[in-house]
């Protein structure tokens, strides 16, 4: 019986790592083609991009002007996996142009929509990788592309984790 669980527990093992790689792969494909991130994945493997080796004014100091922020409600999951149930809240906040006001609106309207992509995403993802905060900027952009997919009116610039509660 203990060679059974020891051959449960390696295949679980091989399979969360299957698991990984995959999320990985599709997130780094996912970041370069629909985010735009010029060079995100060539600085990652160590390249340079072209844009990259022009020379910049340091003088001039460069702020990053602040949008508008809206306030999801809590989501509360029940993870996939751990030895024990679990419960995770998350609390976003995306960030947006002021100048597409009426993206307010269509966040309200397609809300459901909305939540219950990011309920059944997150829900599947295993408790183990939602805790790792080494990866926490991966889950921040996969959930902005699940969000921004559901908007026909504008787009999220950015979303926040601004609460992680595991009990």
């Amino acid at each position: 019986m203990g060679a059974i669980n020891s051959r449960k527990l390696m295949l679980g093992l091989v399979l969360l790592a299957v698991f990984l790689a995959i999320t990985a792969a599709a997130f780094f494909t996912l970041e370069h083609y629909f985010f735009k991130r010029t060079g995100a994945i060539e600085s990652a493997a160590g390249l340079l991009v072209e844009a990259e080796t022009d020379t910049v004014d340091t003088t001039e100091e460069t702020t990053k002007e602040t949008g508008e922020f809206y306030k999801f409600d809590d989501i509360v999951i029940n993870p996939l996996g751990g030895v024990r149930r679990s419960i995770v809240k998350i609390g976003l906040v995306g960030e947006f142009d002021p100048e597409h006001r009426g993206l307010v609106d269509e966040l309200d309207l397609k809300m459901p929509r909305i939540r219950s992509s990011l309920l059944n995403y997150l829900s599947a993802v295993p408790v183990e990788v939602l805790a790792d905060i080494t990866i926490r900027e991966a889950l921040r952009d996969t959930l902005l592309l699940l969000i921004n997919t559901e908007l026909a009116d504008g787009s999220l610039d950015e979303l926040y984790i601004v609460d992680f509660i595991r009990q």
